[in-house]
């Protein structure tokens, strides 16, 4: 990961009042998710509400938070200041973004350990069968399907990509966007399905004997989420 790039996109997002109605939360990986962290607003840190489910593989439980929320921050309970409050980080989410999934990122230069990326988990901007991409290399892409190619940039910027048609497997292959006439960085088969959404993080190899890059999916059940959310609705 490249700090710069994420601070350049982090001060690049405007504080502005939330408008949506909730918020999930994914952590990068499991030091993040085992860590005691809530969603505060207001004054004082009575108005919170702890993050539940937090996983590396999965959104955390949903965060309601009220309409015109101010003082929105991600309360970090595990560590205190110097006077023995907690830490609090302020979250900072543009009026465009209706659906945020806030992504917990380590930050071994802050106090608390962590920094949001925001991203838009609305169906409009993300929608069912489509694979969402985020390129972590540090290196521009090309995400090669079939026989469509889709450049993949570098700097955390997610790219969509919607293959279309039902159930069925397609070829997909990585390439350095610099010269897509050397050999794929990584070549397979994936089953393409209209009822998932996955968000894909292409990461660097920890085994380069692998291949060059690897992946971390973030899959979506439509089912699963339309059972998740009529119980939701029973609950008094």
């Amino acid at each position: 990961m490249r700090s710069t790039t994420l601070a350049l996109l982090l001060s690049s997002l405007t504080a502005v009042t939330l408008q949506a109605a909730q918020l999930h939360v994914l952590a990068w990986n499991e030091a993040i998710a085992d860590r005691k962290l809530a969603i505060a607003h207001g004054g004082g840190d009575k108005k919170s509400t702890p993050i539940l489910r937090m996983h590396p593989f999965a959104r955390s439980a949903p965060i309601k938070i009220p309409a015109a929320a101010e003082n929105l921050r991600i309360l970090v309970s595990d560590r205190s200041s110097e006077d023995g409050k907690p830490l609090h980080l302020p979250l900072e989410i543009p009026s465009t973004i209706k659906r945020p999934l806030i992504l917990l990122l380590p930050d071994n230069q802050s106090t608390v350990g962590i920094k949001p990326l925001v991203l838009d988990d609305s169906l409009t901007n993300f929608r069912w069968g489509s694979l969402r991409m985020i390129n972590v290399t540090g290196k521009p892409l090309v995400f090669r399907y079939d026989q469509n190619n889709v450049a993949i940039p570098a700097g955390w910027k997610p790219v969509v990509v919607t293959p279309g048609g039902k159930k069925r497997n397609m070829a997909v292959s990585i390439f350095l966007r610099e010269n897509l006439k050397l050999p794929p960085l990584y070549s397979s088969i994936w089953k393409h399905r209209e009822d998932l959404r996955q968000l894909v993080f292409i990461v660097p190899s920890k085994n380069k004997e692998r291949g060059y890059v690897d992946f971390k999916f973030i899959t979506e059940n439509r089912a699963v989420v339309q059972a998740q959310r009529a119980e939701a609705a029973m609950k008094p």
